[in-house]
């Protein structure tokens, strides 16, 4: 059975909390890692202070202003506090006067990722009929289609000096990643597998692409040449391992994790050594994103019920709490 993305899991989560049920991918009972060094707890052994919502041992309140995290000091996100999924951006220290609705349309939008100069977004929308890679401008006019068609494409991420996209994409006949011009021209498919190969992110280097992919069993985490070139694995565990995002200066990865059963954010080396449990509540904790200077992850999760955004110090020892509405948000990205 083919894993899900965790876009899936986000759609299952949200429904199961409507219901009042606990996600079924994550269950009472941890699933038994196998044996190998065990991740470093980031956060010391102390008790939490001063968070207003379920943290975890250890860790205490982080204050950010509406300027912190660098660049422009907003965040993108997803959100369906209008009815359905649309992007808005807010800034870092959640003030909802600041509030923007970028899409302002009755699809599903998704999947917001800035260009490295901050200037546009990409997003995944179905308001073709199928999803598609969309770009805009960061204040949401001029949004274009760039892969109009039948097949399911998405995320996308744009290369470093935004020449260029890669993307998943299923228009082959299962999940596989390509990359083409930033025009949406010259299209080239890079990986070649049965399984699932997606949940994206290109180094800041440029010579990397992060991906999740289950072609050794499990959903795992990879890295391989721009061209599709010596794909090496990085994560042996059992659960899920994806949604892969790269530090500004390109020494670690965020990533997902559901190795002890329930879904929680993690950072590793390039290499795959030197992993760090950052977050380490037993709740839902998804789509990990770094501030552009590197100080702070931004991530949505489920410890206070809803699906809401926090941040976090890559260490795990400071935590705060952005969105604090009853819609869900997801898919945050820290504006450059």
């Amino acid at each position: 059975m083919k894993k899900l993305t965790f876009l899936s899991i986000v759609i299952i989560a949200l429904l199961t909390a409507a219901c009042g049920a606990a996600p079924e991918s994550a269950p009472a009972a941890a699933v038994e890692a196998p044996a190998a060094e065990a991740p470093k707890d980031a956060a010391p052994d102390a008790s939490s202070e001063g968070l207003p919502f379920p943290g975890a041992e250890g860790v205490t309140s982080l204050q950010l202003t509406a300027t912190s995290g660098g660049g422009t000091g907003r965040i993108a996100y997803v959100s369906d506090q209008d009815g359905n999924n649309e992007i808005y951006t807010i800034t870092a220290d959640g003030n909802e006067s600041s509030l923007v609705n970028l899409t302002s349309n009755p699809a599903d939008d998704q999947g917001p990722v800035y260009s490295p100069d901050g200037q546009k977004l990409l997003f995944i929308s179905n308001r073709d009929g199928a999803f598609n890679i969309f770009v805009m401008n960061a204040d949401g006019t001029g949004q274009t289609n760039l892969t109009p068609g039948a097949s399911f494409d998405g995320p996308a991420v744009w290369s470093p000096d935004g020449s260029q996209i890669a993307f998943a994409s299923d228009r082959d006949g299962n999940s596989e990643i390509y990359t083409m011009n930033a025009d949406g021209t010259n299209i080239v498919r890079i990986t070649t597998n049965e399984a699932y190969d997606g949940d994206l992110a290109w180094s800041p280097k440029g010579d990397l692409i992060a991906f999740a992919s289950d072609r050794d069993g499990g959903l795992n985490l990879y890295v391989m040449g721009v061209d599709g070139s010596n794909p090496t694995r990085l994560t042996f565990t059992d659960g899920d391992n994806g949604a892969p995002a790269w530090s500004p200066d390109g020494s670690r990865i965020a990533y997902v994790s559901s190795r002890d059963g329930y879904y929680k954010i993690y950072t590793i080396t390039p290499d795959g050594s030197d992993e760090i449990n950052v977050t380490r509540e037993d709740t839902l904790d998804l789509f990990p994103a770094w501030s552009p200077d590197g100080q702070y992850i931004v991530f949505n999760s489920m410890r206070t019920g809803g699906m809401e955004l926090f941040a976090v110090t890559p260490d795990g020892s400071q935590m705060t709490m952005i969105t604090y509405t009853a819609p869900n948000e997801t898919d945050p990205v820290w504006q450059p």
